[in-house]
Formats: C-alpha cells, structure tokens, sequence
C-alpha cells in the first residue's frame, strides 16, 4: 500500500490540491483505525466500533474468539485474579500462610501474583511454563499449594486434600482466562522436588 501510495505521489504530488488530497486520505484512514491498534476507546465502545467497521469477527489467535481482540484482551483481569487468590492466601492460619505457595499455569497468570502479589502480600508464583520453570520450587515443599486455572480433578493423584476455594472472571478477558478456578491443595502424596521435572512445558 505504502509503495502505490508513493508511486501515486510521484505522478500527481506536484499539484498542490492533489498532494492535499492525498495528505486528508491518510489522516483521516489513520485516524479512523487509530483505535484498532490504541486503547483509545472503552472496552464496550471498541466492540461497538470494530462492528460498525465490519472488524468484530477478524481473528488475531488461534484460540477461543472473544469480544476484543487479544491484544487487548490480555491486558483485562489480571488484578481482579490477584485479588481472588489473596482472599484465598489470607484466609489461611498464619503457620500454613508460611508453607503456603501458590502455582499457576501459565507465565501470565504467575506474572500477576508476583506482580500483583507485592501490595497484596502474596508468596513469589511457581509455574512449570517457560523461563519460570527454570526458577524452580523456590524451596517450598508443596505441603500448602494454592492452583490457579487447574480443574481440582486433575491434582487427585497429587493431593490427598483438595477445595475449590474460588472462581475468578472478567468479561473482557481472554477465553482461557475466564472462569478460572482457584484450588486449594494441601497434604501432598510427593514433594515439589520430586515432580517439577514432569510440570515442565515450554510453548
């Protein structure tokens, strides 16, 4: 587009209405899909607007279609799900409270506790995703874990207690991030140690 528009330029720029011309063109078509690449617009003023320009379906991943794009949907829900799982940390005893870690799924939701997690007094977030893997158990046991985004089934074979303690959403975030589960686990049948090598996966 950009090598037609020059060429156009070239062969009608050295008239000053047609050089005006062109100018208005491209300030108005920036300015009209500046928002599909700022945050310019709310949340429910985007959607709006990406339909009227007949974008609302375009796909930017492979995963599950949301209301906004996903870059812009990854930037939802990331505190809210901070403040989920301290309700759950801090309505621990204070001696599991020191035991207690939690482990996400992938390095998103564990960024967001460690992030997060410092105003909120949360322990540093485990996680087998990518360079978080390499960090590894952190010294804890796993005798207290606190999941995020695991279905409790999944940690039977690992935990001999085990609670759904909380649900987290958002609306506007990711699929994969909404209805995100919070479990905790306690009374471990291996020690953290023991299993880290099989929760590793890079992607």
């Amino acid at each position: 587009g950009a090598v037609a528009w020059e060429r156009f330029s070239e062969r009608f720029g050295t008239r000053t209405v047609i050089r005006a011309l062109l100018a208005a063109v491209l300030l108005l078509s920036g300015a009209a899909l500046m928002p599909m690449g700022v945050p310019i617009l709310s949340p429910e003023a985007h959607i709006d607007y990406s339909a009227m320009l007949g974008l609302g379906e375009v796909r930017t991943e492979r995963h599950e279609q949301v209301e906004l794009p996903q870059y812009f949907a990854d930037r939802f829900g990331w505190r809210e799900m901070a403040e989920t799982a301290a309700e759950v940390y801090l309505g621990l005893p204070p001696e599991e409270q020191e035991k207690c870690t939690f482990f996400a799924t992938n390095y998103g939701e564990a960024g967001a506790i460690d992030y997060f997690g410092r105003e909120l007094g949360l322990p540093p977030a485990l996680c087998g995703h990518n360079n978080y893997w390499l960090w590894g158990p952190r010294g804890y046991t796993g005798e207290v874990m606190i999941f995020i985004n695991v279905e409790p089934d999944d940690l039977a074979s690992a935990f001999e207690s085990i609670e759904l303690a909380a649900v987290h959403d958002h609306r506007y975030a990711m699929a994969y991030e909404r209805n995100v589960k919070i479990v905790l686990c306690r009374k471990p049948l291996g020690t953290l140690d023991q299993i880290w090598p099989q929760l590793k996966h890079f992607d």
